[in-house]
Parts: structure tokens; sequence; C-alpha cells
């Protein structure tokens, strides 16, 4: 990658159950020039991470044993316990039906990715993520990223009310770098380095509490 790799400093999470998912993505992850990442085994991880470090984008699976992909995106938008509701989120998924779309979306994820997934479908999904980012749109019955981007009319809930509150991207960036700042001196997850197949380290996130 360039000196102009957009990606070079993004801090990433990633909560997938697979082995396999987990070495894959780390290894697509740096090709496109991101060394900043960590990795858990499930949703609950996650939570328990996201009370402790500032990612700027969560990577999750959509089916896990326990809580899902989709539990895990509604938690960082809606729960009083997320710290950083406006957190990108990019949910994968070897079901991408119709069904699941629809659930990811009311969910508030940002993009939607299907397995198998290529360097070229995830460097596609970052490119929407970094480089335009959404507004956000809080409304009685949503609340995540604004899906009127595209000239095509959106007619979900968050379209249909009337006292929709909307959230530009330099707002969240704002918010975002404050809440970093207050966090810069708090506790941090402790990450270890463990060889995996082919020799290439994982960062796995230790989480406890």
């Amino acid at each position: 990658m360039d000196e102009l790799n957009p990606y070079e400093t993004l801090r990433v999470l990633v909560a997938d159950d697979s082995d396999y998912m987990r070495l894959l993505l780390r290894t697509m992850l740096r090709g496109l020039g991101i060394d900043a990442v960590d990795f858990v085994e499930s949703a609950e991880q996650a939570v328990r991470y996201l009370r402790r470090a500032m990612p700027d984008l969560l990577i999750t699976d959509l089916k896990m044993p326990g809580m899902s992909g989709l539990d895990l995106a509604r938690h960082v938008r809606r729960s009083e316990g997320s710290l950083n509701p406006f957190l990108s989120v990019l949910m994968l998924t070897g079901h991408a039906g119709a069904a699941e779309i629809e659930a990811a979306r009311d969910a508030g994820v940002n993009e939607f990715l299907a397995k198998p997934v290529s360097v070229l479908a995830l460097g596609s999904r970052l490119a929407e993520i970094v480089q335009r980012p959404r507004r956000f749109v809080r409304s009685p019955t949503y609340f995540g990223p604004d899906r009127r981007r595209r000239s095509a009319k959106y007619q979900g809930d968050d379209r249909r009310v009337q006292e929709a509150y909307y959230t530009t991207p330099e707002q969240i960036e704002l918010f975002v770098e404050e809440l970093r700042s207050r966090m810069s001196d708090g506790p941090v997850t402790r990450v270890a380095e463990s060889e995996s197949v082919g020799g290439n380290p994982v960062r796995e996130a230790t989480v406890s509490g």
C-alpha cells in the first residue's frame, strides 16, 4: 500500500467464532494496510472489549453461538452501556438472503458483506465506510446510518417519520475524538500475540469483567 493509504490508521475489532475466518480476515486486512486489528471469539467478548477500547470499525459475523452479531450491532447502537453508538459496523454472513440483509439494516449496520469474503469486496466496503461516511439518523424506531446516500428512495422506518434527528459525519468525528481523549488514561484491553496457521500472528484480545 502506498503512503496515501486511507486505512493504515484504522483500529479494527473482529468478532467471529471461526478460527479460519479470523485468520483470513487478518490476512486480508493486513493486505489492505491495516495492522491494528484485535480479535474476539464471541459477541459477549466484543461487548466487554468495547467497554475498554475504542476501535474505529467493528467487523462481526451475523451468526455466532449465544449473542448474535445482530444483537451486538443493536447493543452498539442502542444500549445505554455503549460508549460509542456511532461505531462503524461491517457485518459478515454466509446466509445473505433478503431477511438477513433487512435485519442487519434495521440493526443499524453500516455495510453488509456475504461470505465467501474477497479482498476486493472487503476493500469496497471499507471504502464506503471510510471515504463516504453517512450521516446518522435517530428516530423513534431507528438509530443508525442514513440509508438515503444514493438517489434511490428508501421506504424504511427512518424515512417515514417526521421527527428524525440527523448527525453529520463531522459531528460524529468530534464525538469520537472527545471520547477517545477521555479514555486515553483509562484501562485498556490486553492483547496477546499468538501464532496461528502458516505462522501468521493473530492478536487475540483478552477481555474480562
